[in-house]
Order: structure tokens, then sequence, then C-alpha cells
């Protein structure tokens, strides 16, 4: 799913509109959940859309670069104007076909790569 990435705090989160989240050479683990509303908040924009409650980010999740990810993306991914626009399903499958992670790189987001943390075996080295 990626190359080698390294384990950063939450808090190097960066939460600006068009630009990926983290390095790509990156990735953290949520300790926390985030909504659509939530999400939004982080990078100063209201969100007021009936789905604002929705979960995009799960506590155990990794984020990542939308960079860093390996593998496609499902047939019939959801697309905005710049990009993929998921909602909170998985639209990126692993090099087996299990989809395991959203990406989202529209324009009106950072761009995130989320691995849905029940669905990746982490190995450190």
């Amino acid at each position: 799913m990626t190359q080698l990435l390294r384990d950063v705090p939450e808090k190097a989160l960066r939460w600006i509109v068009d630009e990926a989240i983290l390095p790509e050479d990156e990735f953290t683990s949520m300790q926390r959940v985030l909504t659509y509303r939530q999400l939004h908040a982080q990078c100063n924009m209201a969100y007021s859309s009936v789905d604002g409650e929705a979960i995009v980010i799960d506590v155990g999740d990794f984020l990542m670069s939308p960079e860093a990810a390996i593998g496609t993306f499902c047939e019939g991914a959801s697309h905005g104007c710049c990009g993929h626009q998921p909602r909170s399903e998985s639209n990126f499958l692993c090099a087996n076909g299990h989809p395991v992670a959203t990406l989202h790189t529209d324009c009106w987001l950072p761009h995130i790569a989320r691995l849905c943390g029940n669905s990746v075996d982490m190995h450190r080295v």
C-alpha cells in the first residue's frame, strides 16, 4: 500500500485546502473522530450540507499524503471538479484488489489518503 513512512504525531497534520495533509514520507494514526463538518472547521471553513455529521476519519485510521498510496481507484469512484471527492466510503484498492483507503484529492479539502484502520496491517521496521 505504501513505501516506508515515518510515524509523526497528529499535530503534524497540515489542514491547508488543495495541498497534501502530510509530506509524502510521513503518516499519522488518528486518535479522534472527524465528521465532514469538523474536517472543514480544521480548515477554517463552514460546511452546511446535510451529511455534515457523517464520519470521515475514525479513531485508528492512518492519514498520509495521497502521493504515498500505492494502488488503484475503485471503478466508478466519485469525482469532483479537480479530483476524487468521496464521502466516507473506500474508493482506493490495494494491490490485491481490496478496498482499504479513501483518497480525497478534490480542491475543496486538504489532499488526504485515509487508510481504514480496520483494513490495514502496519509493520514497523
